[in-house]
Protein backbone atom coordinates (compact mmCIF):
# COMPACT_ATOMS: atom_id res chain seq x y z
CA UNK A 1 0.00 0.00 0.00
CA UNK A 2 2.70 2.72 -1.08
CA UNK A 3 0.73 6.10 -2.04
CA UNK A 4 2.31 9.70 -3.69
CA UNK A 5 5.09 10.15 -0.81
CA UNK A 6 8.06 11.93 -2.02
CA UNK A 7 11.41 9.75 -2.34
CA UNK A 8 13.34 9.66 0.67
CA UNK A 9 16.69 11.58 0.29
CA UNK A 10 19.93 10.98 2.81
CA UNK A 11 22.88 12.88 4.19
CA UNK A 12 24.08 15.31 1.39
CA UNK A 13 21.61 14.61 -0.75
CA UNK A 14 18.60 15.50 1.73
CA UNK A 15 20.44 18.59 1.88
CA UNK A 16 20.63 19.40 -1.87
CA UNK A 17 17.42 17.77 -3.03
CA UNK A 18 14.99 18.56 -0.27
CA UNK A 19 16.11 21.54 1.60
CA UNK A 20 17.16 20.01 4.88
CA UNK A 21 19.70 22.02 6.37
CA UNK A 22 21.68 20.01 8.64
CA UNK A 23 23.53 21.99 10.92
CA UNK A 24 24.11 24.18 13.81
CA UNK A 25 22.73 27.15 13.28
CA UNK A 26 21.61 28.34 16.62
CA UNK A 27 23.37 28.65 19.87
CA UNK A 28 22.65 28.68 23.70
CA UNK A 29 21.55 32.05 25.15
CA UNK A 30 24.91 32.55 26.97
CA UNK A 31 26.74 32.35 23.03
CA UNK A 32 27.62 28.11 23.04
CA UNK A 33 27.16 27.15 19.82
CA UNK A 34 25.75 23.42 18.57
CA UNK A 35 27.49 21.33 16.81
CA UNK A 36 26.56 19.42 14.08
CA UNK A 37 25.03 15.65 13.57
CA UNK A 38 26.54 13.13 11.37
CA UNK A 39 25.15 13.85 7.70
CA UNK A 40 25.96 10.03 6.65
CA UNK A 41 22.93 8.88 8.73
CA UNK A 42 20.47 11.67 8.56
CA UNK A 43 17.50 11.17 6.06
CA UNK A 44 14.12 13.27 5.08
CA UNK A 45 11.29 11.52 3.34
CA UNK A 46 8.48 14.51 2.16
CA UNK A 47 4.58 12.72 1.68
CA UNK A 48 2.94 14.87 -0.77
CA UNK A 49 -0.67 13.64 -1.23
CA UNK A 50 -1.21 15.91 -4.34
CA UNK A 51 -4.90 16.87 -2.52
CA UNK A 52 -5.41 20.53 -1.75
CA UNK A 53 -6.00 20.27 1.45
CA UNK A 54 -2.74 20.96 3.21
CA UNK A 55 -0.92 17.15 4.23
CA UNK A 56 -0.77 18.34 7.97
CA UNK A 57 1.87 16.32 10.34
CA UNK A 58 0.49 14.29 13.27
CA UNK A 59 2.56 12.18 15.90
CA UNK A 60 5.49 9.87 15.48
CA UNK A 61 6.42 6.95 16.92
CA UNK A 62 9.40 4.09 16.70
CA UNK A 63 8.85 0.72 16.77
CA UNK A 64 10.31 -1.01 20.14
CA UNK A 65 12.87 -2.59 18.04
CA UNK A 66 13.89 0.70 16.48
CA UNK A 67 13.75 -0.80 13.02
CA UNK A 68 11.24 1.10 12.04
CA UNK A 69 9.20 4.70 12.28
CA UNK A 70 5.68 5.17 12.08
CA UNK A 71 4.12 8.63 11.17
CA UNK A 72 0.72 9.88 10.90
CA UNK A 73 -0.75 13.28 9.80
CA UNK A 74 -4.26 14.34 8.35
CA UNK A 75 -3.89 12.51 4.75
CA UNK A 76 -1.63 9.42 5.44
CA UNK A 77 -0.25 6.71 8.22
CA UNK A 78 3.22 5.89 6.67
CA UNK A 79 5.59 3.22 7.87
CA UNK A 80 9.23 4.14 7.33
CA UNK A 81 12.68 1.70 7.54
CA UNK A 82 14.28 3.58 10.67
CA UNK A 83 17.47 3.49 9.09
CA UNK A 84 17.01 4.27 5.61
CA UNK A 85 14.17 6.11 5.58
CA UNK A 86 12.40 3.93 2.60
CA UNK A 87 8.71 3.75 2.77
CA UNK A 88 7.68 0.58 3.99
CA UNK A 89 3.83 0.94 4.06
CA UNK A 90 1.07 3.52 3.55
CA UNK A 91 -2.61 4.32 4.69
CA UNK A 92 -4.89 7.00 3.50
CA UNK A 93 -5.48 9.58 5.94
CA UNK A 94 -8.62 9.59 8.23
CA UNK A 95 -9.09 12.43 9.59
CA UNK A 96 -9.38 15.13 7.12
CA UNK A 97 -9.35 18.59 8.14
CA UNK A 98 -13.67 19.72 8.56
CA UNK A 99 -13.90 22.96 9.77
CA UNK A 100 -12.51 24.62 12.56
CA UNK A 101 -8.83 23.81 14.06
CA UNK A 102 -8.80 20.14 14.72
CA UNK A 103 -5.63 18.78 16.77
CA UNK A 104 -3.56 16.68 14.60
CA UNK A 105 -3.88 12.71 14.90
CA UNK A 106 -1.42 11.00 17.05
CA UNK A 107 0.21 7.46 17.23
CA UNK A 108 1.50 4.64 19.37
CA UNK A 109 2.60 1.21 18.71
CA UNK A 110 2.22 -1.87 21.00
CA UNK A 111 4.69 -3.10 23.52
CA UNK A 112 5.35 -6.25 21.00
CA UNK A 113 5.59 -3.85 17.81
CA UNK A 114 2.88 -5.83 16.32
CA UNK A 115 -0.19 -2.84 15.86
CA UNK A 116 -0.20 0.74 15.60
CA UNK A 117 -2.41 3.10 16.91
CA UNK A 118 -3.86 6.44 15.82
CA UNK A 119 -6.48 8.37 17.25
CA UNK A 120 -7.92 12.25 15.78
CA UNK A 121 -11.28 14.23 16.13
CA UNK A 122 -13.69 11.66 16.83
CA UNK A 123 -12.01 8.12 16.21
CA UNK A 124 -9.60 5.47 16.85
CA UNK A 125 -7.68 3.06 14.14
CA UNK A 126 -5.82 0.10 14.29
CA UNK A 127 -2.93 -1.09 11.88
CA UNK A 128 -0.66 -3.81 11.66
CA UNK A 129 2.27 -2.70 12.02
CA UNK A 130 3.85 -5.05 9.39
CA UNK A 131 1.70 -4.28 6.58
CA UNK A 132 -0.34 -0.91 7.49
CA UNK A 133 -3.57 -3.75 6.90
CA UNK A 134 -6.15 -2.16 8.96
CA UNK A 135 -7.41 -4.19 12.27
CA UNK A 136 -10.05 -2.32 13.72
CA UNK A 137 -11.89 1.47 13.97
CA UNK A 138 -13.74 2.62 17.13
CA UNK A 139 -14.95 5.84 17.79
CA UNK A 140 -13.78 8.03 20.20
CA UNK A 141 -15.66 8.67 23.48
CA UNK A 142 -19.01 7.53 22.73
CA UNK A 143 -20.95 7.06 25.74
CA UNK A 144 -19.86 10.77 26.72
CA UNK A 145 -18.60 12.91 24.24
CA UNK A 146 -19.99 14.44 21.44
CA UNK A 147 -17.72 16.28 18.70
CA UNK A 148 -14.79 14.83 21.07
CA UNK A 149 -11.13 15.52 19.67
CA UNK A 150 -7.88 12.83 20.38
CA UNK A 151 -5.37 14.35 21.67
CA UNK A 152 -3.11 11.77 23.01
CA UNK A 153 -2.97 8.13 22.21
CA UNK A 154 -1.19 5.33 24.87
CA UNK A 155 -0.48 1.97 25.05
CA UNK A 156 -0.40 -0.09 28.77
CA UNK A 157 3.28 -1.42 29.07
CA UNK A 158 1.64 -5.24 28.89
CA UNK A 159 0.16 -4.11 26.04
CA UNK A 160 -3.64 -5.12 27.43
CA UNK A 161 -5.48 -1.52 26.54
CA UNK A 162 -5.34 1.32 24.04
CA UNK A 163 -5.78 4.51 26.20
CA UNK A 164 -6.85 7.90 24.54
CA UNK A 165 -7.31 11.01 26.07
CA UNK A 166 -8.77 14.76 24.99
CA UNK A 167 -11.52 16.55 25.17
CA UNK A 168 -15.63 16.99 24.08
CA UNK A 169 -18.62 18.05 25.28
CA UNK A 170 -20.77 16.10 27.66
CA UNK A 171 -23.92 16.23 29.45
CA UNK A 172 -25.44 20.10 29.86
CA UNK A 173 -22.91 21.25 26.48
CA UNK A 174 -19.93 21.75 29.01
CA UNK A 175 -16.20 21.14 27.34
CA UNK A 176 -14.54 18.47 30.20
CA UNK A 177 -11.53 16.06 29.20
CA UNK A 178 -12.70 12.45 27.75
CA UNK A 179 -10.02 9.55 28.48
CA UNK A 180 -11.55 6.55 26.72
CA UNK A 181 -9.69 2.67 26.99
CA UNK A 182 -10.20 0.42 24.36
CA UNK A 183 -9.09 -3.63 24.06
CA UNK A 184 -6.54 -3.79 21.75
CA UNK A 185 -7.35 -6.91 20.09
CA UNK A 186 -11.06 -5.36 18.32
CA UNK A 187 -11.47 -2.31 19.92
CA UNK A 188 -14.13 -2.66 22.20
CA UNK A 189 -14.71 0.15 24.72
CA UNK A 190 -14.18 -0.96 28.12
CA UNK A 191 -14.43 1.97 29.43
CA UNK A 192 -15.06 5.98 28.88
CA UNK A 193 -14.70 9.05 31.21
CA UNK A 194 -15.01 12.50 31.75
CA UNK A 195 -13.32 15.18 34.02
CA UNK A 196 -16.43 16.78 35.24
CA UNK A 197 -14.79 17.98 37.93
CA UNK A 198 -17.21 21.12 38.54
CA UNK A 199 -20.89 21.26 36.71
CA UNK A 200 -20.99 24.37 34.78
CA UNK A 201 -17.70 24.93 34.71
CA UNK A 202 -15.78 23.84 31.27
CA UNK A 203 -12.34 21.22 31.71
CA UNK A 204 -10.37 21.27 28.28
CA UNK A 205 -6.47 20.91 26.97
CA UNK A 206 -4.28 23.47 26.19
CA UNK A 207 -0.87 24.18 24.06
CA UNK A 208 0.34 20.55 25.34
CA UNK A 209 -2.43 18.60 24.46
CA UNK A 210 -0.26 15.72 23.31
CA UNK A 211 1.05 15.25 26.73
CA UNK A 212 -1.69 15.46 28.84
CA UNK A 213 -1.89 11.26 29.62
CA UNK A 214 0.42 9.17 30.79
CA UNK A 215 0.31 5.17 32.46
CA UNK A 216 2.03 4.00 35.20
CA UNK A 217 4.66 1.49 34.46
CA UNK A 218 2.76 -1.01 36.28
CA UNK A 219 -0.12 -0.71 33.89
CA UNK A 220 -2.65 -0.13 36.90
CA UNK A 221 -3.23 3.76 36.74
CA UNK A 222 -3.45 6.37 33.84
CA UNK A 223 -2.94 10.37 34.60
CA UNK A 224 -4.42 12.63 32.55
CA UNK A 225 -4.31 16.49 32.75
CA UNK A 226 -5.40 19.68 31.61
CA UNK A 227 -7.20 23.04 32.48
CA UNK A 228 -9.73 23.62 34.50
CA UNK A 229 -12.36 26.63 34.93
CA UNK A 230 -12.25 28.02 38.77
CA UNK A 231 -13.11 31.15 40.02
CA UNK A 232 -15.28 33.30 37.22
CA UNK A 233 -13.05 33.24 34.26
CA UNK A 234 -9.86 32.01 36.36
CA UNK A 235 -8.51 28.95 35.32
CA UNK A 236 -6.28 26.21 37.47
CA UNK A 237 -4.50 23.34 36.74
CA UNK A 238 -6.30 19.91 36.99
CA UNK A 239 -4.13 16.47 37.26
CA UNK A 240 -6.45 13.09 37.70
CA UNK A 241 -5.41 9.95 38.15
CA UNK A 242 -8.13 7.11 36.85
CA UNK A 243 -7.85 3.16 37.74
CA UNK A 244 -6.41 1.55 34.57
CA UNK A 245 -9.48 -1.76 34.92
CA UNK A 246 -12.31 0.79 34.94
CA UNK A 247 -11.76 4.13 34.64
CA UNK A 248 -12.72 4.73 38.43
CA UNK A 249 -11.26 8.11 39.62
CA UNK A 250 -8.56 7.53 42.08
CA UNK A 251 -7.54 10.78 42.87
CA UNK A 252 -8.19 14.58 41.04
CA UNK A 253 -6.17 17.97 42.20
CA UNK A 254 -6.34 21.35 40.99
CA UNK A 255 -3.71 23.80 41.67
CA UNK A 256 -4.62 27.63 41.67
CA UNK A 257 -1.15 29.50 41.62
CA UNK A 258 -0.61 31.76 45.06
CA UNK A 259 -1.25 35.00 42.75
CA UNK A 260 -4.60 33.63 42.21
CA UNK A 261 -4.31 34.09 38.78
CA UNK A 262 -4.46 31.87 35.11
CA UNK A 263 -3.25 28.93 35.40
CA UNK A 264 -2.63 27.01 32.48
CA UNK A 265 -1.69 23.34 32.31
CA UNK A 266 -1.67 20.41 30.51
CA UNK A 267 1.42 17.80 30.46
CA UNK A 268 1.96 15.30 33.01
CA UNK A 269 5.03 12.86 33.24
CA UNK A 270 4.97 9.23 35.23
CA UNK A 271 8.21 8.89 36.85
CA UNK A 272 9.97 5.31 35.83
CA UNK A 273 9.06 3.88 39.21
CA UNK A 274 5.47 5.15 38.98
CA UNK A 275 6.56 7.40 42.46
CA UNK A 276 5.91 10.71 41.40
CA UNK A 277 3.50 12.22 38.73
CA UNK A 278 4.56 15.78 37.59
CA UNK A 279 2.26 18.06 35.95
CA UNK A 280 3.62 21.17 34.37
CA UNK A 281 2.13 24.87 32.75
CA UNK A 282 2.30 28.12 33.67
CA UNK A 283 0.91 30.26 35.93
CA UNK A 284 0.24 34.24 36.02
CA UNK A 285 2.32 35.83 38.65
CA UNK A 286 1.06 39.21 40.46
CA UNK A 287 2.67 41.43 38.33
CA UNK A 288 0.81 40.03 35.02
CA UNK A 289 3.52 37.91 33.70
CA UNK A 290 3.97 34.32 33.44
CA UNK A 291 5.65 31.68 35.33
CA UNK A 292 6.80 28.25 34.51
CA UNK A 293 5.00 26.20 37.46
CA UNK A 294 5.65 22.14 37.74
CA UNK A 295 4.18 20.53 40.42
CA UNK A 296 4.93 17.22 41.45
CA UNK A 297 2.28 14.68 43.53
CA UNK A 298 2.82 11.61 45.17
CA UNK A 299 0.69 8.59 42.16
CA UNK A 300 -0.94 6.55 44.62
CA UNK A 301 -2.24 9.23 47.25
CA UNK A 302 -2.09 12.93 45.22
CA UNK A 303 -0.39 14.21 47.62
CA UNK A 304 1.46 17.16 46.89
CA UNK A 305 5.01 16.64 47.02
CA UNK A 306 6.55 19.84 45.83
CA UNK A 307 6.03 23.16 43.84
CA UNK A 308 8.80 24.76 41.72
CA UNK A 309 8.09 27.98 39.81
CA UNK A 310 10.75 29.30 37.32
CA UNK A 311 10.84 33.05 36.49
CA UNK A 312 13.50 33.91 33.98
CA UNK A 313 16.63 36.72 33.92
CA UNK A 314 14.60 39.20 32.18
CA UNK A 315 11.53 38.03 34.25
CA UNK A 316 9.26 38.36 31.00
CA UNK A 317 6.80 35.58 30.00
CA UNK A 318 8.04 31.75 30.99
CA UNK A 319 5.63 29.06 29.16
CA UNK A 320 6.16 25.60 29.66
CA UNK A 321 3.89 22.87 27.60
CA UNK A 322 6.15 19.99 27.83
CA UNK A 323 7.41 17.43 30.25
CA UNK A 324 9.59 14.02 30.20
CA UNK A 325 11.19 11.89 32.95
CA UNK A 326 14.20 10.36 32.88
CA UNK A 327 14.75 6.66 32.68
CA UNK A 328 16.68 6.50 36.25
CA UNK A 329 13.71 8.37 38.49
CA UNK A 330 16.67 10.71 39.65
CA UNK A 331 15.25 13.95 37.30
CA UNK A 332 12.32 15.66 35.37
CA UNK A 333 12.73 17.48 32.61
CA UNK A 334 10.82 20.89 31.24
CA UNK A 335 10.32 22.47 27.94
CA UNK A 336 9.01 25.04 26.77
CA UNK A 337 9.70 29.37 25.94
CA UNK A 338 11.20 32.04 27.60
CA UNK A 339 10.02 36.24 26.26
CA UNK A 340 13.24 38.76 25.85
CA UNK A 341 11.16 41.48 27.10
CA UNK A 342 13.91 43.80 24.89
CA UNK A 343 12.93 41.84 21.65
CA UNK A 344 9.73 40.43 22.35
CA UNK A 345 11.54 37.56 20.96
CA UNK A 346 11.28 33.82 22.42
CA UNK A 347 13.50 31.26 22.81
CA UNK A 348 13.78 27.53 23.90
CA UNK A 349 13.34 27.04 27.55
CA UNK A 350 14.59 23.52 28.62
CA UNK A 351 14.82 23.38 32.57
CA UNK A 352 15.65 20.07 34.67
CA UNK A 353 14.44 19.13 38.55
CA UNK A 354 15.13 16.56 40.88
CA UNK A 355 12.49 14.42 41.14
CA UNK A 356 12.53 13.99 44.77
CA UNK A 357 13.07 17.22 45.83
CA UNK A 358 12.19 19.51 42.65
CA UNK A 359 15.74 20.79 43.72
CA UNK A 360 16.44 22.82 40.40
CA UNK A 361 19.49 21.34 38.76
CA UNK A 362 20.70 23.33 35.31
CA UNK A 363 18.43 25.83 32.21
CA UNK A 364 19.58 26.35 29.32
CA UNK A 365 17.89 28.26 26.33
CA UNK A 366 18.10 28.43 22.71
CA UNK A 367 18.18 30.79 20.22
CA UNK A 368 18.26 29.31 16.40
CA UNK A 369 19.45 32.80 15.34
CA UNK A 370 21.81 33.36 17.68
CA UNK A 371 21.73 36.81 17.65
CA UNK A 372 17.64 36.86 18.82
CA UNK A 373 16.57 37.72 15.83
CA UNK A 374 14.27 34.35 15.60
CA UNK A 375 10.88 33.17 17.60
CA UNK A 376 11.92 29.52 18.98
CA UNK A 377 8.59 27.66 20.19
CA UNK A 378 9.35 23.93 21.72
CA UNK A 379 6.52 21.85 20.08
CA UNK A 380 8.06 18.55 21.16
CA UNK A 381 10.48 16.63 24.21
CA UNK A 382 11.65 13.48 24.29
CA UNK A 383 14.87 11.41 26.53
CA UNK A 384 16.37 8.33 24.88
CA UNK A 385 15.20 5.06 26.33
CA UNK A 386 18.72 4.90 28.06
CA UNK A 387 18.58 8.41 29.41
CA UNK A 388 21.60 9.68 27.53
CA UNK A 389 20.21 12.83 25.60
CA UNK A 390 17.38 14.56 25.54
CA UNK A 391 16.12 16.03 22.59
CA UNK A 392 13.80 19.26 21.87
CA UNK A 393 12.23 20.13 18.57
CA UNK A 394 10.01 22.84 17.36
CA UNK A 395 10.05 25.81 14.78
CA UNK A 396 12.67 28.68 14.72
CA UNK A 397 10.54 32.07 13.29
CA UNK A 398 12.06 34.37 11.10
CA UNK A 399 9.77 37.50 9.80
CA UNK A 400 12.04 37.49 6.23
CA UNK A 401 13.05 33.80 6.04
CA UNK A 402 10.31 31.90 7.47
CA UNK A 403 10.34 28.80 9.55
CA UNK A 404 12.68 25.74 9.90
CA UNK A 405 12.08 22.88 12.15
CA UNK A 406 14.73 23.29 14.88
CA UNK A 407 15.94 20.12 17.12
CA UNK A 408 17.96 20.58 19.94
CA UNK A 409 20.19 17.75 21.99
CA UNK A 410 21.60 17.95 25.58
CA UNK A 411 23.69 15.82 27.80
CA UNK A 412 21.35 14.50 30.94
CA UNK A 413 23.86 17.56 32.40
CA UNK A 414 22.68 19.87 30.47
CA UNK A 415 25.72 20.12 27.94
CA UNK A 416 24.61 21.09 24.52
CA UNK A 417 25.56 18.05 21.88
CA UNK A 418 23.90 19.01 19.08
CA UNK A 419 21.43 21.46 16.95
CA UNK A 420 19.99 20.74 14.06
CA UNK A 421 17.92 22.84 11.45
CA UNK A 422 15.47 21.79 8.58
CA UNK A 423 14.04 23.91 5.73
CA UNK A 424 12.74 23.20 2.51
CA UNK A 425 14.58 26.05 1.24
CA UNK A 426 11.44 27.38 -0.69
CA UNK A 427 9.00 29.33 1.51
CA UNK A 428 10.13 28.51 4.52
CA UNK A 429 6.97 27.30 6.23
CA UNK A 430 7.90 24.59 8.85
CA UNK A 431 6.00 23.40 12.31
CA UNK A 432 8.07 20.37 13.82
CA UNK A 433 4.58 18.91 15.98
CA UNK A 434 6.26 15.44 17.19
CA UNK A 435 9.57 14.08 18.26
CA UNK A 436 10.03 10.31 19.07
CA UNK A 437 13.88 8.78 20.80
CA UNK A 438 15.85 5.56 20.50
CA UNK A 439 19.17 5.10 21.74
CA UNK A 440 19.95 4.71 17.92
CA UNK A 441 18.02 7.54 16.27
CA UNK A 442 15.60 10.59 16.90
CA UNK A 443 12.73 11.39 14.61
CA UNK A 444 10.80 14.81 13.59
CA UNK A 445 7.67 15.08 11.91
CA UNK A 446 6.79 18.34 11.00
CA UNK A 447 4.38 20.04 8.71
CA UNK A 448 6.59 21.79 5.68
CA UNK A 449 5.04 24.02 3.38
CA UNK A 450 1.69 22.12 3.43
CA UNK A 451 3.87 18.41 2.99
CA UNK A 452 4.19 16.00 5.84
CA UNK A 453 8.19 16.02 6.73
CA UNK A 454 9.81 13.15 8.37
CA UNK A 455 13.49 13.72 9.47
CA UNK A 456 15.41 11.30 11.33
CA UNK A 457 18.81 12.45 13.05
CA UNK A 458 21.81 9.36 14.77
CA UNK A 459 21.90 9.66 17.86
Amino acid sequence: MLGPTRQVARGFTAGVLLGALVGCGGADRDGTPGSRPDDSDTWVARHDSGAPAPDAAGGVVLSPAGDRVFVTGASATIAYDAVTGDELWQVPGEFPASGGSPPPPVIAVSPDGAAVFVAGRARVLAYAAEDGRPLWTAPFGPTVGRGAEAHVVAVAPDGSAVYVHGSGKVDGGDTDLVTASYDPVDGSLRWAAASGAVRGRPDYLWLSGSRSLAVAPAGDAVYVAGTAQARGSRTDYLTVALRARDGRRIWARRYDGPAGRDDIGGAVAVTADGARVVSVGSSVGRGGQADVTTVAYDARSGHQAWVSTYDGPDHANDVATLVAAAPDDDVVFVAGSSERPTTGRRDYLVLAYAVGTGERRWVRFHDGGGEGQRDDEAGALAVSPGGDALYVTGWSVDAVAGSAVATVAYAPSGRLLWDASYDDAVRGGERALEIAASDERVVVNATSDGDMATVAYPD
